[in-house]
């Protein structure tokens, strides 16, 4: 596995556990999308989504949510994905592999990962690609801590960062994205 895989598979693994750090990198993600963009229509498809591209984590479902998907025998899990995909939104990068956030359907990855799943179905939502005119990011303490603030267009953003890693998980967003910040 190379270098950049292998940040990307550690990113991944760690918005499983963080649920702060996973929105922080949807932010960042949201952040490489010119703001027009972000609001004009998304155009959907059905794909088979690997997971480990997938930034998503337990978190992002209350329990009760969880108990639908492990009820559902393992054999036939498949085909309830099928009728019943989790929503995701798409980030090309510049690997040419895409970057997945979840945005509803949480727990049904949850589950799929439980259950060693490599792909789920799901229905993807893929926002226009062009990437912003210009970015500026900057590390600023604030009274509740530190945050990263990203600039340009489109408008700032300050994304909360608790330790290196999330500033290294931001920095890895952007890289795939073909952005490099100025600080």
């Amino acid at each position: 596995m190379g270098d950049m895989e292998d940040r990307i598979k550690k990113v991944s693994e760690a918005c499983a556990r963080d649920r702060a750090l996973f929105e922080t990198l949807v932010r960042a993600l949201m952040c490489t999308v010119e703001l027009e963009d972000r609001l004009a229509k998304r155009r959907k498809v059905m794909s088979r989504v690997p997971l480990r591209s997938v930034l998503s984590g337990p978190w992002d479902s209350n329990p009760s949510e969880l108990d639908e998907p492990r009820a559902v025998d393992p054999n036939d899990y498949d085909s309830y994905l099928k009728g019943f995909p989790p929503m995701l939104v798409a980030f090309e990068t510049i690997l040419g592999e895409v970057l997945y956030a979840v945005d509803r359907g949480s727990a049904r990855v949850v589950v799929a990962r439980e259950r060693g799943l490599s792909r789920v179905p799901a229905e993807v939502y893929a926002p226009p690609y062009r990437l912003p005119s210009m970015l500026s990011v900057n590390l600023q303490q604030r009274e509740r801590g530190w945050i990263l603030v990203v600039g340009g267009n489109p408008p700032e953003v300050a994304l909360p960062v608790r330790r290196k890693e999330d500033i290294e998980a931001v920095s890895l967003i952007l890289e795939l994205r073909g952005l490099k910040g100025r600080k």
